[in-house]
């Protein structure tokens, strides 16, 4: 690696910036061409999953992953080519190692297809399995139960889930052992890909558990590596940062040492990241030739202890002015546009709206009116509720498909009339009257929260139904309270159906995992999982007016770092805590937040 670095790195960053200019557009393109979705807006959730399961949604996930893995086997593809044209005595060049590639891309590409159905067809087994395991122990009562009170099924799943985790692992490790030098056999002359198959299973016979070893722990060194690099950095950017705070209290330093360190840390990460790639690919293409001439002809590795003597000298000249001074004005100016990039970013004191996740805070029961009494008194903007159906067609307040987890109650909603279910208390006990903790309806709320607090209706769908999304719009209508609810569905369909029903009603899209342009929905809001949140997604929202509620954030420091990224509402467990962090975040300098967004930075890169 020392002798090939420099055509490496280069190969490296032509690798890099081909991805950034073909592949990534091309992926997007992929993503909106309608042959792949039909008619369909693919978001997240219930549409992505049913979709997904179509043919055409099968075709585009293993195109998906082919697009994916293109850039780290041609890369590897690149590396492995050096190498052995520095093994055969010929001198590596990036360009003839371009030609090369390009020459055999529709090799690589099929070999791309290859693995990538290869890898479907292993996980394919693992997901069966797991499957097959929720069917027979966990399938009788909702998945919420089985998660909180976590009873003897879940247990036995839980061993079950792990045995057969165990088994499916053993296999993947085994068969991998067996094909890993089936890369460097095809690309080496061995086609088509079960001939480099083969070839690997003779080279790997005896040697399958020595390869996993040398690349598990080529691996395991690299992330070690790269996890206390990190943490270095970190503990140094902090402490200067900590330093510049007791300095000054001028945004000016800020900005420059912000934009220094991100600089920084892109360079270290990237330098890191190259040295894992390139030595995991030299141990594997260096093990495919052992048994070799070219292994044999090889040239020689030099000790460790002659190792800090090649880097010195090679690092020294790069310390002289007339070298450091350009790299020092170069980091510089990047800092400041960088810094001013992330200041005109920061965003205004405006008001965050706090809502509470399923009606208000524990320990009183969820979605009863003993939680909105909470919510109440908060002074949290919304309270979040989760609407459903009974069988004769009374909306009842409830977020699982049954009444084990909140009440230890086996019925399901959609199979009980209201009758059977009304005198039903939730738990914890909270010290309220029973009354306040039995299930609660739509109309009971509706009638406390008006000119109280506003409602965040979800409507929950165990199966389509129609009548839900009519039911509650007449329920709100009856008690002109258009204005002080929204409502919002995982489902696409009943949004629609709201939108027809009452289109002055504000409507929103709630959604774990997103995919695509969200901002293309036609709602006022959105409401997704605070994992999932990224800055261009914001963004994107706001170029379409459309509002971006995060759930469920229940730490002080994510509802801030929310805040600091510029979401419009937060979903919460605490109301109350979110009511305090949201007035404090409303008096922070834009240093303060300046300082919040790069702390924030830190604790990523950590």
């Amino acid at each position: 690696m020392l002798y090939l670095r420099k055509p490496m790195a280069l190969w490296t960053v032509v690798v890099w910036v081909s991805v950034a200019i073909l592949l990534t557009p091309l992926s997007s393109f992929l993503l909106g061409w309608g042959i792949f979705r039909g008619d369909q807006m693919i978001i997240g959730n219930l549409e992505l999953i049913e979709w997904i399961l179509t043919p055409a949604g099968a075709v585009y996930g293993v195109l998906v992953i082919v697009l994916a893995i293109i850039s780290s086997v041609v890369h590897f593809a690149g590396l492995f080519y050096m190498i052995t044209d520095d093994l055969e005595g010929s001198s590596p060049s990036v360009r003839y190692t371009v030609v090369k590639i390009i020459k055999h891309l529709p090799v690589i590409i099929r070999l791309c297809l290859a693995v990538a159905v290869m890898g479907i067809s292993l996980i394919l087994p693992l997901l069966a399995g797991l499957w097959g395991i929720y069917s027979i122990f966990l399938g009788e009562f909702d998945i919420n139960y089985y998660l909180s009170v976590q009873p003897a099924e879940w247990q036995i799943a839980l061993m079950a889930a792990l045995i057969w985790g165990g088994c499916w692992l053993f296999a993947v490790l085994f068969i991998s052992g067996k094909s890993l030098a089936a890369l460097p056999a095809y690309l080496s002359g061995y086609r088509p890909v079960n001939k480099a198959i083969q070839q690997s299973w003779r080279l790997a016979r005896n040697r399958s558990g020595r390869l996993l070893r040398l690349m598990l722990g080529s691996i395991g060194v690299w992330m070690l590596i790269r996890l206390v690099a990190n943490l270095m950095f970190f503990l140094t950017a902090s402490f200067v940062m900590d330093q510049i705070a007791d300095f000054s209290t001028s945004l000016r330093p800020t900005i420059l040492v912000t934009g220094i360190i991100l600089i920084a840390s892109f360079i270290l990460d990237s330098v890191i990241v190259f040295f894992g790639f390139c030595f995991i690919s030299t141990v594997l293409t260096k093990f495919y030739y052992e048994h070799t001439r070219l292994h044999l002809e090889a040239p020689s590795v030099p000790g460790i202890t002659e190792l800090p003597g090649r880097i010195l000298t090679r690092t020294i000249p790069w310390l002289r002015p007339v070298r450091l001074i350009p790299i020092l004005i170069i980091l510089g100016a990047g800092s400041f546009t960088v810094s001013g990039f992330m200041l005109d970013r920061i965003p205004d004191a405006e008001s965050v709206m706090i809502s509470a996740h399923r009606a208000g805070p524990p320990s009183s029961p969820e979605n009863t009116l003993s939680a909105l009494e909470k919510t109440i008194e908060s002074g949290a903007d919304y309270s979040e509720i989760d609407a459903q159906l009974t069988r004769d067609s009374v909306v009842v307040l409830v977020h699982d498909v049954d009444l084990m987890r909140v009440a230890g109650n086996p019925r399901r909603i959609a199979q009980s009339d209201y009758a059977d279910i009304r005198n039903i208390v939730q738990r914890p006990d909270d010290k309220t009257p029973p009354r306040m903790r039995r299930i609660a309806t739509l109309g009971e709320f509706l009638d406390r929260a008006h000119q109280n607090i506003s409602l965040m209706i979800e409507l929950k769908y165990y199966g389509w139904d129609p009548l839900l999304a009519e039911r509650v719009v007449q329920e709100v209508r009856e008690r002109n309270m258009e204005n002080e609810v929204v409502i919002m569905s995982l489902n696409l369909r009943a949004l629609e159906q709201v939108r027809n029903l009452a289109p002055e009603i504000v409507t929103g899209y709630v959604a774990s995992v997103v995919v695509g342009d969200v901002s293309r929905l036609p709602v006022q809001f959105v409401a997704i999982a605070h994992q999932a949140i990224t800055l261009d997604l914001i963004r994107s929202l706001k170029t379409r007016d459309i509002e971006l509620y995060v759930w469920t954030v229940n730490r002080a420091e994510r509802m801030a770092d929310m805040m600091e990224r510029g979401v419009d509402g937060i979903i919460t467990d605490h109301p109350s805590l979110g009511v305090q962090v949201r007035n404090e975040f409303r008096d922070l300098s834009a240093a303060e937040r300046l300082m919040l967004r790069f702390r924030k930075f830190l604790v990523e890169m950590k």
